[in-house]
């Protein structure tokens, strides 16, 4: 029970704030086809945005440190739910369906994991959210 998780702690003050997830999507690339993979990923922000979801950014991998075959996207849902719906979505939308063959038929992608997350936020991110956002203004 949701109640539970909270034991000896204050409760998010808002139902949305327990609910909201972010899914994470960790792709093993072909490092010899990071363009094929870089313009998959600039395909994606319209039918994310369509579909029901807020891309909240495709990450690559540079040369500077690290691996190089390593690149991420993080997607906001309102719960998993809208994940669910999303999910459904996608299957439908001509785009995103050409995307996927698209990034099929280049062989970039090797792997892709996804893990849904949720959110911590400090007790002073939270303030200085309410802070900012205008009374009744909504989550945009």
């Amino acid at each position: 029970m949701a109640a539970d998780r909270f034991r000896g702690r204050e409760p998010p003050a808002h139902r949305e704030e327990l609910d909201m997830i972010t899914v994470s999507i960790r792709y093993t690339i072909d490092a010899s086809k990071w363009k094929d993979f870089e313009a998959y990923a600039r395909r994606w922000p319209e039918p994310i945005r369509r579909c029901g979801g807020n891309l909240l950014g495709y990450f690559l991998p540079t040369k500077l440190a690290g691996a190089t075959n390593f690149a991420l996207a993080l997607i906001e849902f309102r719960d998993l739910a809208a994940y669910e719906r999303y999910r459904e979505a996608l299957k439908k939308d001509p785009q995103a369906v050409a995307n996927v063959a698209a990034a099929d038929e280049s062989k970039c992608i090797l792997v892709e994991d996804r893990s849904v997350l949720q959110r911590v936020e400090s007790k002073g991110e939270r303030e200085h959210q309410t802070e900012v956002r205008p009374k009744g203004a909504g989550n945009g």
